[in-house]
């Protein structure tokens, strides 16, 4: 397939990119230099080459598109979805080392080390080791049994960390504080100040697209990976973000069908793995060219408040659900506030009391407005 340069934007069509049938059978892709650069043609071009060949083949079905993808760009595309850096623990460890062997190991080698932590209970690794057995045996005669994954599932820390874990009435900021590696979203840091945690060095970020301020901010004097982003589609090319690993759960408890529907199996590793899922998270992005991910939106009306989840949907369900209420619409405003609207006009008090009952305090909207009636577009 031929590619061609549209130099002079001013006397040819608006449309950016265009795909040319010649005479001979053969393909040109005009494109504008004001809206591509000869990288993203060319790239465009090898897939949509690689593409149609697949299509062509007497066996083509509608999945070929992704076997489609040009070898080396599918190497990219995998490593820039599960970059580490070559200095974490996790790039040491032989392939064949599973958990069970490395904390074997660190019983052994560092028995004296604290090992994990919660309030004023800590225990060594001798200890925790002790009480491994115990459980193990335990499990044994129940006629449980245990598969222990692959040591290169952990994450970039060291086998005989201390893991520090948060009490129930304990605060999750003055942990943060005693700690080296944490795995947070980043709307739990936001309004944080990271200079109020020096000895924090390694930062995982997951769970929801990270900003890039976010990133900017937290990056200076520590390592910050980002947990969160797409899987096999062309640069550019726009899917919903599916996260896959040993970090994604198996589904919903007592939720089947949503389970179903949101967990899939992990096509991509189902030969190292074929017990993996892959979740979709329902947001909307894609890989740029020199590897940053862009987060475009969600494709559902899912949102995340102060740090929780927070369906819009099922907030305006429940204001549906009070009596008097015949209309309902919520939004979350820039600043992170969830604002709805209701009709008719009802006691506003009466609402914020009534939602109390059914929604948990996170879910509930800050303000409440309420309208005559609320405004519609037109069916046309």
């Amino acid at each position: 397939m031929a590619v061609s340069e549209l130099e002079d934007v001013r006397d040819v069509t608006a449309v950016p990119l265009t795909l040319l049938i010649q005479d001979d059978w053969s393909f040109r892709l005009n494109y504008r230099t004001d809206r591509y650069d000869s990288v993203q043609a060319s790239r465009l071009s090898e897939s949509f080459s690689s593409i149609l060949s697949e299509m062509t083949t007497p066996v083509a079905t509608t999945a070929c598109t992704q076997a489609a993808l040009p070898s080396a760009e599918e190497r990219k595309l995998l490593e820039l979805g599960n970059a580490c850096s070559k200095n974490t623990f996790i790039n040491t460890l032989a392939s064949s080392q599973t958990l069970l062997d490395v904390f074997e190991a660190a019983v052994r080698d560092h028995s004296k080390l604290l090992a994990v932590e919660k309030g004023d209970v800590a225990l060594t690794y001798e200890e925790l080791g002790l009480a491994a057995s115990k459980l193990a045996r335990h499990l044994v005669q129940q006629g449980i049994r245990v598969r222990w994954r692959h040591a290169r599932d952990l994450l970039g820390v060291a086998p005989w960390s201390n893991l520090v874990l948060r009490p129930e009435d304990g605060d999750i900021f003055k942990v943060l504080g005693m700690v080296d590696v944490a795995i947070l979203t980043p709307s739990a840091v936001k309004g944080l100040d990271p200079k109020t945690f020096p000895r924090l060095s390694i930062l995982y970020f997951g769970g929801e697209a990270l900003p890039q301020t976010t990133v900017d901010l937290w990056a200076q004097g520590r390592d910050v990976y980002n947990f969160y982003g797409p899987r096999l589609l062309p640069h550019g090319a726009v899917g919903e973000i599916v996260l896959a690993g040993v970090q994604v759960a198996r589904g919903y408890v007592g939720m089947p069908e949503e389970t179903s529907a949101k967990f899939l199996p992990d096509s991509i590793s189902a030969d190292s793995h074929p017990q993996e899922k892959m979740y979709r998270s329902g947001n909307t992005g894609y890989w740029t060219e020199c590897g940053e991910l862009v987060c475009l939106g969600r494709r559902d009306r899912l949102t995340k408040v102060r740090g929780f989840r927070v369906s819009l949907a099922s907030v305006e369900e429940a204001l549906h659900a009070i009596p008097g209420v015949r209309a309902a619409a919520v939004v979350v405003a820039d600043g992170g506030t969830m604002n709805a609207w209701v009709a008719p006009a009802v006691d506003i008090n009466k609402l914020h009391l009534e939602l109390t009952s059914s929604l948990p305090a996170y879910a509930r909207p800050q303000r409440i407005f309420c309208l005559d009636s609320l405004p519609l577009t037109l069916d046309e």
